[in-house]
C-alpha cells in the first residue's frame, strides 16, 4: 500500500514537471511568434510609408504634365479662334507666358 502511494506521488510530480516543460515550451513558442510578427509588421508599414510616398511623388508629375498639357490645348485653342494670324497668336502666348513667369517669381 506504501508502494502504490509513493508511486502516485512519483507520478503526480512527473505529470507536474511535464505540464511545466509543456507550458515553458509554448511560452517561448509565442514570444517568438509575437516577435516575428512585430518585426513584419514593421516591414509592412514601412513598405507602406515608401509606397504611399512613390504614389504621392506620381501623383505630382501626373497633375503637373496634366496641367502642361492643359495649357497647351487652351493655347491652341485660343489661337485657333483669334483670327487674327499666327504672328499675332504666338506673340500673345509669348507675352502671357512671360507675364505668368514674372508673376510667379513675384510670388516667391
Amino acid at each position: 500500500m506504501m508502494r502504490s502511494t509513493s508511486d502516485k506521488a512519483a507520478q503526480e510530480r512527473l505529470k507536474k514537471e511535464i505540464n511545466n516543460s509543456h507550458i515553458q515550451e509554448v511560452v517561448q513558442t509565442i514570444k517568438m511568434v509575437t516577435e516575428k510578427t512585430a518585426r513584419y509588421q514593421q516591414k509592412l508599414e514601412e513598405k507602406q510609408a515608401e509606397n504611399l510616398r512613390a504614389i504621392k511623388e506620381k501623383e505630382g508629375q501626373l497633375q503637373q504634365e496634366a496641367l502642361a498639357e492643359y495649357k497647351e490645348k487652351l493655347e491652341r485653342l485660343e489661337c485657333g479662334g483669334a483670327g487674327n494670324g499666327e504672328e499675332l497668336c504666338q506673340r500673345r502666348l509669348s507675352w502671357r507666358a512671360r507675364d505668368s513667369e514674372g508673376s510667379c517669381s513675384e510670388r516667391s
